[in-house]
């Protein structure tokens, strides 16, 4: 599924997965059940720190202990692109939330400070770098 070379995959990349795949559980039934995933916050679906995960999202340990890289849109968005059976899911959801926020702050421009601090990374750098799209 994430075409990893059979010879990298470690407990500690098979542990990765496993809290990646709980963390979609996560981010579906919020989703699925109405809630707001933009700024979705949950220590018990957050990942633990992964040097393989980590280094592709250039989130240090020492960034990672001040709480960057647990979850959120961006760690989201990043353990999506893991994923490459199927297209390019992050892709997808990535424009398709940046294009919502777009949206909405067309209509509420005041609220961007606010979008900005509750996306962190996801808004502030993942999407505007067209390049990644």
């Amino acid at each position: 599924m994430t075409n990893i070379p059979e010879e990298m995959i470690s407990d500690d990349v098979k542990e990765m997965f496993i809290e990646i795949l709980y963390m979609f559980l996560a981010y579906r039934n919020k989703s699925d059940h109405g809630g707001r995933v933009y700024n979705y916050n949950s220590e018990k679906y957050s990942l633990k720190y992964h040097k393989i995960f980590h280094d592709r999202m250039e989130i240090s340990k020492t960034s990672f202990a001040k709480g960057n890289g647990r979850i959120g849109l961006d760690v989201l968005l990043y353990a999506l692109s893991w994923f490459s059976t199927h297209g390019q899911p992050f892709i997808d959801l990535g424009s398709n939330i940046y294009g919502c926020i777009e949206e909405h702050l067309t209509k509420f421009p005041m609220d961007s400070e606010f979008i900005n601090m509750n996306t962190g990374k996801f808004y502030n750098d993942f999407l505007p770098n067209k390049s990644t799209l």
